[in-house]
Parts: C-alpha cells; sequence; structure tokens
C-alpha cells in the first residue's frame, strides 16, 4: 500500500475517533503523518490515552497545550518517550537555553526544546551548545532574518554531526543556489528552506536550484497553485531522487487524493500541500526512511509546526 494510501486510511480513523472535542484535523495530520513516515502504523491504538496523558501533565498557560503539544505525541511514541514526561523534560532543557543565550520565551523555543526533549538526555545536553553557535553562525550571515523561527532547524543540526561552521556555509550556500529560483523577496523563508535542505547534504546546492527550478515550472505547467508554505516544503522534492516532471506529476496526484479523502474540508489546503510533499518526498528517497532522524519526517513535521505556531502568532495578534 503506498504511503498515501495509509496516509488517507489513518487519518480517517483518526478523524472517526475524534468526535467534536478530539484533536483538530491539522493535528491528526501530523500525527498521521509522523506514523505512517515511521511505519508504526501499530501505534494507533496508544494516540488517545497518550493525549489524555499529556493534557494531565501540562500547566494551563503552557505552550504545549493544543495543536503544538499533540503534534508531538506519536513522534514521541515512535521514540519511546512517555508523552506525560514531555513538560518536565521540556522544562529541564529552558535553563539550558538561558545559559547559552538562546531564547526561551514564545512557541518557537518550545517547538524546539521540544524536539531536543525526544532525544536521551545526554544527545540533547550535548546538542544544545552546539545549537548556540550555529545561531551565531547563522546570523554572521544574516543577522537581520536570523531569530526566534530559525530555532528548530538549529536544533535539528545541532543534533548532526557537521561542525558549526560547516552548517553555515552548508545553509549559505543553498541559499545564495536559491535566490535566483524561489524566495528572491523573501530572505526569511529562502533562509528556512535553505536549512532544511541543509539537513540533505549530499545534493549539491547547485544540483538543488536546477531541480526545485525544474519542478516549479512543471508544477506551473500542470496549473498547480503552490502556497508559501508549501513552497518552503516542496525542497524536500527537489531533493528526492527522480526525474522533476515525473515528481511533480505525484505531488499532483496525491493532492488531488488528499482532497477528495473523508474529512478535508476541515483540513488547510497548505497543510494538504505539505503532507502530499512529505508522502511523495518518502516515496522517492535515496535510501531507507530513518524514523527518528530522517530529513524529511524531520522536515515536513517542522514544515507543519511553522504552519501552527504562525497561524497561532497571527490569532493571538489578532485577539
Amino acid at each position: 500500500m503506498s504511503h498515501t494510501q495509509q496516509f488517507i486510511d489513518l487519518y480517517g480513523v483518526l478523524s472517526d475517533r475524534a468526535g467534536w472535542f478530539g484533536p483538530e484535523p491539522s493535528t491528526r495530520a501530523v500525527q498521521a503523518l509522523t506514523l505512517v513516515l515511521a511505519d508504526r502504523l501499530d501505534l494507533i491504538d496508544a494516540l488517545p490515552q497518550a493525549q489524555q496523558d499529556l493534557r494531565g501533565h501540562l500547566k494551563w498557560f503552557s505552550n504545549l497545550r493544543g495543536t503544538l503539544g499533540q503534534s508531538l505525541i506519536a513522534l514521541a511514541l515512535v521514540k519511546g518517550v512517555v508523552p506525560k514526561a514531555l513538560p518536565a523534560r521540556v522544562n529541564q532543557i529552558y535553563p539550558q537555553f538561558k545559559q547559552h543565550r538562546i531564547p526561551t520565551i514564545g512557541l518557537w523555543p518550545t517547538a524546539a526544546a521540544a524536539w531536543l526533549a525526544l532525544e536521551p538526555a545526554a544527545a540533547s545536553e550535548g546538542a544544545i551548545p552546539r545549537m548556540s553557535a550555529i545561531l551565531t553562525e547563522w546570523k554572521k550571515d544574516h543577522p537581520w532574518i536570523t531569530g526566534h523561527d530559525d530555532l528548530h532547524a538549529a536544533a535539528l543540526h545541532a543534533l548532526g554531526d557537521h561542525s558549526p561552521v560547516d552548517v553555515r556555509t552548508l545553509v549559505e550556500d543553498r541559499m545564495v543556489a536559491l535566490e535566483d529560483v524561489v524566495f528572491s523577496w523573501a530572505p526569511n523563508n529562502r533562509q528556512r528552506v535553505a536549512q532544511l535542505a541543509a539537513l540533505r547534504p549530499t545534493v549539491e546546492a547547485a544540483d538543488l536550484a536546477q531541480r526545485y527550478n525544474a519542478l516549479s515550472e512543471h508544477l506551473q505547467s500542470l496549473g498547480s497553485r503552490v502556497s508559501l508554505l508549501e513552497r518552503e516544503a516542496m525542497v524536500l522534492l527537489a531533493s528526492a531522487n527522480g526525474d522533476p516532471a515525473t515528481l511533480a506529476r505525484a505531488y499532483q496526484s496525491t493532492r488531488a487524493q488528499l482532497s477528495a479523502m473523508g474529512g478535508s474540508t476541515w483540513l488547510p489546503k497548505n497543510i494538504q500541500g505539505v503532507v502530499a510533499v512529505g508522502l511523495v518526498a518518502a516515496d522517492n528517497g535515496q535510501d531507507s526512511l530513518d524514523a527518528i532522524a530522517g530529513s524529511t519526517l524531520a522536515a515536513i513535521i517542522i514544515a507543519l509546526q511553522t504552519a501552527v505556531i504562525v497561524a497561532s502568532s497571527s490569532a493571538a495578534a489578532a485577539s
């Protein structure tokens, strides 16, 4: 069964169970996609209790309330972390953030801390000073646009093996290469795209830009209207195996299937697009998907969490 059909089936099960008071569609999409890409469909029955356990251990004003925290439950189960322990683990990371001058207030720091909280203590403790150093390196190139929304990408790179200086070079090479083909008018978005692309450094920057440009042209010729958020995630397709024309058709087909599935009315179109990117990228990965550290799963959930955080911030500003 294809990744797409697995997702549709699993999303349907989660929607049937959600009722009026269950997780919202975007949360269900993240949970379903996580289990599908991780090949852990067996964990679906553990989700309801895990959600209750997390809610029961959150303070009233915790940033982990709502979609942000709920979106991480499936990944916690995949990684063997008891969801109810997540708040305490996040709170243990905040003092270390402060020690290394990493922001701790807001949804972006919470998202980054939660990523690290899903790692063994030794790994997260070693990553935090590296995370601070990576942010410092990024600020050397782009001091005005490097900020809170770069924290989650910095955390992922900090868990990797490249030195902070090398991470800076990987990201900047891709940011320069992509300037003429995407986001020339939106450097902050382009930086996030470059950060996600650098998680798969085996694809050279120049080749990435060429493939991204070809992919964009094919999507345009097919009449696909791609949102800003989808264009960020689309870098994963440019990094995947296969001809850009074939990948574009697969994306359009998958997007159509997601739009037609039950419950899709309530799932934002840009979220459907990001999910489609993840499913097609997983189908065309050049190596076996590592569900825990794989760049596809990590980057897709980052893209989805970005949508959640931006939407939450916009709602708060409007209220």
